[in-house]
């Protein structure tokens, strides 16, 4: 059977092995096998690293297997895989994708998602969905997964009348609250 090749450094592979719908690498253990759907989320938060030839065929064998998945194929990623690739998006200025990846995160109830896809609601200049209502209720079950960054969101969205009446003591305890789990902000 004839593999086309791609080179990659990074610590999850040596190199990656291709034909049409099959992708096989081989390992850092020098172990050859297939890529689970976990790490095909990894390998693609880490295309950046491929050669620019590499980087095209990759990009091109990895729309071809996301058409190929029966459900929306971000679910297949875990958490941290998931994360990565919303951070990647809002790089991109992609917010459309981000917002799909973190509510899936949302509905997993990781904190760090929910914070990330609140942080999207309360930003006034996206029109698509702005909305300090969704954001706070966003940060207030982050914040109840005790994520610093919610508490802290939520102190200032007191502090300043944002989708709540303005509220010092709140803001007061909310910061603080960012403060004790490591927020240097609150």
């Amino acid at each position: 059977t004839y593999y086309s090749v791609m080179h990659i450094r990074c610590h999850l592979f040596q190199l990656l092995l291709y034909k049409e719908d099959e992708l096989m690498a081989l390992l850092v253990n020098n172990e050859i096998r297939a890529l689970s759907s976990q790490e095909m989320g990894q390998l693609y938060n880490h295309s950046g690293q491929l050669s620019s030839e590499d980087k095209v065929a990759f990009n091109l064998f990895f729309q071809k297997w996301k058409d190929r998945q029966d459900i929306d194929y971000y679910t297949l990623f875990d958490d941290d895989t998931l994360y990565q690739m919303g951070l990647n998006f809002i790089r991109e200025n992609n917010t459309s994708e981000a917002k799909a990846v973190y509510e899936i995160g949302a509905s997993r109830n990781h904190g760090r998602m929910m914070t990330e896809l609140g942080i999207m609601y309360a930003d006034e200049e996206n029109t698509d969905f702005f909305n300090f209502s969704t954001a706070n209720t966003l940060y207030e079950k982050s914040a109840a997964l005790n994520d610093k960054d919610a508490w802290n969101n939520l102190g200032y969205h007191y502090q300043n009348g944002y989708g709540y009446d303005q509220d010092t003591q709140k803001a007061i305890e909310a910061y603080t609250k960012a403060g004790e789990l490591g927020n240097g902000l609150g």
